[in-house]
């Protein structure tokens, strides 16, 4: 069975576009979300290869209804084109992003990579294969290098240009909205948050960074270290009835990251020697830091800068050490501070933490 020319498919889309403009769905010619694209395209006195692939792809959509009689031969002819076509495909969108993918392309990848702003955009792999995830007010820029390199960029013009009449009508506001938060399994940074539809929210979810929704779970995703912008947004709405309950422990991890604490008075506590000034300087820059490696030598005492740090930081504090160094991480503890409140986690035991010193072994 042969494929459709490029002549016979100008000549199928002036067929569909002779059978005038749609009011909407009327399964006389084109429908009206198609009718504009292959209007455009019918002005072409040759066909690229994209721009053929990007007309077989709406004729596939009408191979049940207007076009049943050239089924095979569209059905051959994309085959054909996908195998000489660069395409970037439509994973999923919303009202505010769209999720793309495509065969890896080195110019492309570097774009994205080095010249493109990461607050507009992210990338997940939620199934094994690699997805874009990029605000749609930011997109025009990227296209314009994908169809550089040869991509046909049809599938995400069509979405664009229907984009409402896609998504359909939103649902009426609740009364009582419950913001549920959990976190995905396929990433480690972000929050999963679902919550009925309002207004209202769903602007204030737009205001935040790395935040979009995907709409085949109908949830909202955002990155962990925007929740406590997140959080404030909602409340300020005060909206009655809107419980953040679940929200409000991320938003306080958060904004625990920038307070700051200072070095305990070390004069004071019942040490057997004098520290070195190293290690006072040490235990110091630790506590401006939120991540910081002590890759001091052995012997420099880097247990007991970490108890000095710790002892500073009004909070529980966990110690994962091998198995063998537990005792001792509880020694070194007491010695700074006799009074606290240590527990050491044994594989036997039943799981529970104190507030003070936990510490567990690697294995456990």
């Amino acid at each position: 069975m042969s494929i459709l020319t490029k002549q016979e498919l100008s000549e199928i889309n002036l067929i569909m576009l002779g059978q005038g403009a749609p009011v909407d769905i009327d399964n006389t010619g084109y429908n009206k979300f198609d009718y504009g694209a292959m209007a455009s395209l019918s002005s072409k006195t040759t066909l690229t290869d994209n721009e053929a692939y990007a007309m077989v792809t709406v004729f596939n959509r009408y191979i049940n209804t207007q076009l049943s009689h050239w089924a095979d031969r569209i059905k051959e002819t994309i085959k054909y084109y996908q195998k000489t076509v660069k395409e970037v495909k439509v994973v999923d969108f919303s009202k505010d992003s769209v999720k793309l993918t495509w065969n890896y392309n080195k110019t492309v990848s570097d774009y994205i990579k080095y010249d493109m702003d990461r607050t507009h955009f992210k990338w997940t792999k939620p199934q094994g294969e690699w997805v874009l995830s990029i605000e749609w007010d930011y997109l025009k820029q990227l296209l314009n290098v994908f169809q550089a390199n040869g991509y046909s960029t049809t599938a995400i013009q069509t979405v664009w240009d229907n984009l409402d009449e896609l998504l359909g009508d939103t649902p009426e506001s609740p009364t009582d909205i419950t913001l549920q938060v959990s976190r995905p399994s396929t990433t480690l940074d972000t929050l999963v948050l679902e919550v009925p539809y309002h207004d209202a929210i769903v602007k204030a979810f737009r205001n935040v960074p790395y935040t979009f929704f995907n709409k085949s779970t109908k949830t909202w995703e955002c990155y962990i270290e925007f929740s406590l912008v997140l959080y404030k947004e909602l409340e300020g709405l005060k909206i009655k009835g809107l419980d953040l309950s679940q929200l409000k422990p991320w938003a306080d991890l958060i904004d625990g990251w920038g307070k700051t604490y200072s070095l305990i008075d070390y004069t004071k506590c019942p040490l057997k020697f004098q520290p070195y000034d190293f290690q006072i300087a040490d235990a110091t820059q630790l506590l401006t830091q939120k991540v910081m490696l002590n890759a001091n030598d052995m012997g420099c005492g880097k247990t007991f800068e970490q108890v000095l740090v710790g002892e500073s930081i009004p909070m529980s504090k966990l110690v994962i050490c091998p198995p063998t160094l537990r005792i001792n991480w509880k020694k070194e503890i007491l010695h700074v501070n006799p009074n606290a409140n240590v527990h050491i986690i044994y594989s036997a035991d039943e799981f529970k933490t104190v507030n003070g010193w936990n510490i567990i072994g690697y294995n456990s």
